[in-house]
């Protein structure tokens, strides 16, 4: 009898305790993946928003020195000439943090409140693939929690809003 307790405490162990140590594993991991994904697709919307902020703030900050937002266009290959001095902290050549690319229109358009042209200045996040930058991987639900932060909420009017297959950010306060 000695001899079979022997052989058992040097056998190892079980084929029980092996399954119960996998489910608790697995039990593990189905809760934390979940909440890792979460985590990271929050991490990418906050980054999207704080890139959107600083772009936004680079052609205030121009505008506030020149008396005027910058003219031109710029596509997300070359970062805007007149603004590229301020834009140190967003990655304008690099794609999104919910992928696409940046875009830059700078132009003139009516203003009925002032009953002028005003320069306008419009930052796309362009769902087509130009330059090979690829296109946002992004859900609309993504973007309406960016137009909750920096806007109305609502994707189709204000200065944050889908038209056209593009993200559309207004920098000036030019009514649309």
């Amino acid at each position: 009898m000695t001899r079979d307790v022997e052989n058992r405490a040097k056998a190892g162990f079980t084929l029980v305790e092996i399954m119960i140590v996998v489910g608790i594993i697995g039990l593990l991991c189905a809760i934390a993946i979940p909440s890792f994904t979460k985590s990271r697709q929050t991490s990418r919307i906050n980054r999207m928003m704080n890139d959107l902020r600083i772009v936004y703030d680079a052609i205030n900050m121009y505008a506030m020195e020149y008396g005027d937002y910058p003219a031109g266009f710029a596509q997300g290959a070359s970062t805007p000439t007149p603004v590229a001095e301020y834009l140190s902290g967003a990655k304008w050549t690099s794609p999104t943090a919910l992928g696409g690319g940046w875009w830059y229109f700078s132009f003139l358009r009516w203003d009925p409140a002032s009953s002028s042209l005003k320069r306008c200045v419009l930052v796309l996040v362009d769902n087509v693939n130009f330059g090979g930058v690829g296109i946002p991987t992004a859900a609309a639900g993504d973007w309406l929690k960016i137009d909750n932060q920096l806007d109305d909420g609502n994707l189709s009017r204000g200065r944050f809003k889908f038209i056209g297959g593009q993200m559309q950010y207004s920098v000036d306060d030019v009514a649309w």
